[in-house]
């Protein structure tokens, strides 16, 4: 069957959710093999390969109700599995429909009773929509589920505009957990204040081990801001010779 010759993207990893994968795998002339999925399906009833390529397959021919009916048919078969949902939000945005894979991935958390599920595609959409806050709030349960998404996250929401940037600062803030510290200092060490990163993170840790690590970091933060001074000049009116 030519269904063999179609491959999916990548399971969503902390460097890489469906929404980004999802710009590599849109498929032009597509129709032709709807008839080989349709058969597969039939053959194979609770095979994930074969459900993910029928989701790119219904993609392609813009059948949004058959990649809905197929998502549920593999969630049935993989209970408490987010991949359905994950693929059926990538097929949808494979074909540039942001609201379609809202849909998915919001059905997918609440069919999977999960209030953390899905939310590093989430958190990715709300920032493709410019929705910073948004995103902030699903990046939070996804670091704290999966620490390696803090990259992207920061990644992410550093390209928020300096106008909102004090009010996502108040939101981690509000946060108690050392996760939204860490995240809380390296947005601050992204837009240029190494110290008041340094100073998020002592005031997250416990008394003897913000010492230490006041100490340890000391010379982070010295060489960061010579580090400025050399590049331009840093402070106003230039070094003292």
């Amino acid at each position: 069957m030519r269904i063999a010759a179609y491959s999916l993207p990548r399971r969503a990893t902390p460097r890489r959710s469906s929404v980004s994968s999802a710009r590599c795998c849109r498929w032009d002339g597509a129709p032709e093999i709807v008839p080989d999925v349709q058969a597969a399906l039939v053959a194979n009833r609770s095979s994930g390969p074969v459900f993910g390529v029928a989701l790119r397959a219904w993609s392609a021919v813009d059948e949004p109700d058959s990649m809905r009916a197929v998502a549920e048919r593999w969630a049935a078969a993989a209970p408490g599995d987010e991949t359905p949902f994950r693929e059926w939000g990538a097929a949808a945005l494979s074909r540039r429909d942001r609201v379609g894979a809202r849909v998915a991935y919001q059905q997918g958390r609440e069919r999977l009773h999960q209030p953390d599920a899905l939310a590093p595609e989430l958190a990715q959409l709300a920032a493709a929509d410019g929705d910073f806050a948004g995103a902030l709030r699903e990046w939070l349960p996804a670091i704290r589920r999966m620490p390696g998404y803090r990259v992207t996250a920061v990644s992410t929401l550093s390209q928020a505009p300096d106008s909102i940037r004090p009010s996502l600062f108040r939101q981690l803030e509000r946060e108690s957990d050392f996760s939204a510290r860490r995240l809380q200092a390296d947005l601050r060490a992204r837009w240029g204040d190494p110290l008041g990163a340094l100073e998020t993170l002592q005031g997250a840790l416990p008394g003897d081990r913000a010492q230490g690590w006041s100490r340890h970091c000391a010379g982070c933060s010295t060489s960061s801001v010579r580090g400025r001074a050399a590049k331009r000049d840093w402070p106003p009116g230039g070094r003292s010779s």
